[in-house]
């Protein structure tokens, strides 16, 4: 794993040195838009760019605030080397073993400076459709590149009731990664817990997301 961090520009961004006391007397956590997704922090498989993101870490720090990780999955700002192998499409098994890679790499550099994450970001969709509609398309699940690569098959099948031989993730692959995270990031409530597994089952992504 490359990090170059030291690349980064040297400031938090503007909002937050303007606006610092309206922070901190409403405010209690801040969470970074877009600092810690894909398109800044890996935009290149392996290369990993935490700079602007630990700026905002040790801005949250001075302001004594809690800091939300956001996020390693998400439908937007994912590089296209993701659903790559090569000049042909990547197979789930290996979009599978990048996530975990990366989410790895992001829990395991901000440790204890975030408190929660955020791991799968609006996976499902915001609009309404009919079936006739979108052929292949999810009725919740947003047609993302995630889907279409991970989850399609799974969901089309699971309504025939045929699913479970379409897609086998394996164990090897999905690496849990909460020893990677600090206590306090990783406790949740079994319910919670078994709806966030199936809400990532559903998106093809299998276990991948076990920090909460």
């Amino acid at each position: 794993m490359k990090n170059t961090s030291k690349s980064a520009r040297r400031s938090p961004p503007r909002d937050l040195t303007v606006h610092r006391d309206i922070l901190l007397q409403h405010f209690n956590s801040l969470t970074c838009e877009n600092q810690m997704k894909y398109e800044l922090t890996e935009p290149e498989e392996g290369k990993f760019t935490f700079g602007d993101a630990d700026l905002i870490v040790d801005f949250a720090k001075k302001m004594g605030v809690k800091l939300r990780a956001h996020a390693p999955v998400w439908h937007m700002q994912t590089g296209e080397w993701m659903f790559r192998d090569g000049e042909k499409p990547a197979a789930p098994e290996l979009i599978y073993e990048r996530i975990d890679a990366h989410t790895k790499a992001l829990a395991e550099h901000f440790n204890d400076a975030v408190y929660c994450w955020d791991v799968v970001n609006e996976a499902a969709r915001d609009d309404l459709i009919g079936t006739k509609d979108a052929l292949g398309e999810s009725e919740v699940y947003r047609n993302s590149m995630y889907f279409q690569r991970c989850g399609a098959r799974r969901s089309s099948k699971r309504r025939s009731g045929r699913w479970k031989n379409i897609l086998r993730t394996p164990s090897s692959s999905i690496t849990t990664i909460t020893s990677a995270c600090p206590k306090s990031a990783t406790g949740s409530s079994r319910s919670s817990a078994r709806y966030r597994r199936r809400a990532a089952e559903s998106m093809g992504l299998g276990c991948s997301s076990t920090i909460s």
